[in-house]
């Protein structure tokens, strides 16, 4: 690790940073028995069971609206529901998509990825798992500015649960990359890259290159772990309003700008996170707390990276924890850099050059995705053959002892085993 990043020492240590078909609709059970809807996930999401047990969607079209479209799976059909993809490439969107509930969303079943842009996905419904997608809204046709965040977790008119964002490239957002706006409650945002942030790009308030904004409503229970963070001047993240419960893990966080992270009120745990600085970061520290000491509560343990001020720290947890691993301070980079992004079975050409930047120490702050090439064409690449159409492949259903005809994929060997779609597409990305 290089030692270019501020920090300060706290009991010999260089680095803490301080002392922080159709089933039913809406809300849906878990019980001790209830496999999780992937092995590695963790946090305060991890009830999430997503489409578990619903329809299987395919997506054949990258048009933005009809049927076969990603628009059509997530705001048209209702239920429970997991999506895949029979086909790989952009799919260019006129205005957001406002994701029902009761989903799965599995872009590591693309052939060859599926990157979206133009616009957000918004999740508006509760019980939401959105693994290996590429969301790069950028700076070209699609969405208003003011709602080209990537990930957008939240609505006005209801309580939003059970979410859970793992394993994608969240990047070249005019609003934030990813925000949690409103009443939303456990959620986990774990292995993602969060990265480049657009600046000056068309946003109404200015230059506008944000991480990641929690805030807007009553929050709790918020786990977010190992994510890379890199070339986001703002919000690394930012958190305020009643947001309490929020648990910020082992992530990685390089070349940020005028602020790194930011908490403004509610109980916050700041646990093995590593801050980088980079050529665009400004001269101060990069943890900055503030709030009422009746409304603010921090512990911060084994950080890398100055944390002010330093009487806002508590000297215990101010809440109890989700359960998440924690590792070590020094493994941090070399851990999250191995695992966030989307991988198809690998980072595309753009999350490696963005993973280069951070082990370079280079890269700057961008105004347009053009200033760093842009999209990059996917060749056409189509799923391999499913003849029951139970949405795996027919060589995988004689791997994993299931039958290539018949629609077999929500079966289980036992009550406390995953389904079959679960433990392919689980294993899609376990094996990267």
């Amino acid at each position: 690790m290089h030692l270019n990043a501020r920090f300060i020492g706290l009991a010999a240590l260089l680095l803490i940073a301080t002392t922080a078909a159709v089933l039913l609709v809406g809300t849906r059970g878990f019980d001790r028995d209830t496999p999780l809807a992937f092995p590695e996930l963790e946090g305060f999401g991890s009830k999430t069971v997503g489409g578990r047990g619903g329809q299987i969607l395919k997506v054949t079209s990258l048009a933005d609206a009809g049927e076969g479209t990603l628009r059509w799976a997530l705001e048209e059909v209702e239920g429970p529901r997991i999506v895949v993809f029979d086909v790989s490439g952009v799919i260019t969107l006129s205005k957001q998509i406002e994701i029902k509930g009761d989903v799965t969303v599995a872009g590591q079943s693309a052939p060859a990825g599926v990157t979206i842009a133009g616009g957000r996905l918004r999740v508006v419904e509760s019980n939401v798992i959105l693994r290996g997608l590429r969301i790069r809204p950028g700076d070209g046709p699609g969405a208003s500015a003011q709602s080209r965040d990537a990930i957008s977790i939240g609505t006005p008119d209801k309580t939003v649960s059970r979410v859970v964002i793992d394993s994608n490239s969240l990047t070249w957002a005019i609003d934030e990359n990813l925000s949690i706006w409103g009443d939303v409650r456990d959620v986990t945002i774990s292995r993602n890259i969060i990265a480049e942030a657009l600046d000056a790009a068309g946003h109404d308030k200015g230059d506008h290159s944000m991480g990641l904004l929690i805030g807007g409503g009553d929050i709790k229970r918020i786990t977010i772990v190992d994510n890379l963070f890199a070339h986001n001047r703002h919000r690394n993240p930012t958190i305020k309003g009643q947001s309490n419960q929020v648990e910020f893990v082992n992530n990685l966080v390089y070349n940020w700008g005028a602020n790194g992270f930011e908490a403004k009120s509610g109980s916050i745990h700041l646990l093995g996170n590593v801050y980088l600085d980079g050529p665009d970061t400004a001269d101060k520290p990069p943890i900055r707390l503030a709030g009422k000491k009746s409304e603010a509560r921090y512990y911060l343990s084994d950080n890398f990276g100055e944390a002010t001020p330093q009487h806002r720290i508590q000297a215990e947890p101010v809440f109890r924890e989700s359960g998440v691993q924690v590792h070590a301070m020094e493994d941090v980079e070399a851990h999250v850099l191995a695992r966030a992004g989307a991988r198809q079975p690998e980072l595309d050409a753009i999350d490696s050059r963005i993973v280069e930047t951070v082990t370079a120490r280079t890269g700057r702050i961008i105004n347009s995705q053009e200033e760093v090439g842009g999209y990059i064409t996917v060749r056409d690449s189509r799923a391999p053959p499913d003849h029951d159409n139970d949405g795996i492949p027919d060589v995988v259903e004689r791997e994993l002892g299931s039958n290539p005809l018949a629609f077999d994929s929500n079966d289980r060997s036992t009550r406390s085993d995953p389904t079959h779609i679960e433990r392919y597409l689980n294993r899609m990305v376990e094996s990267l």
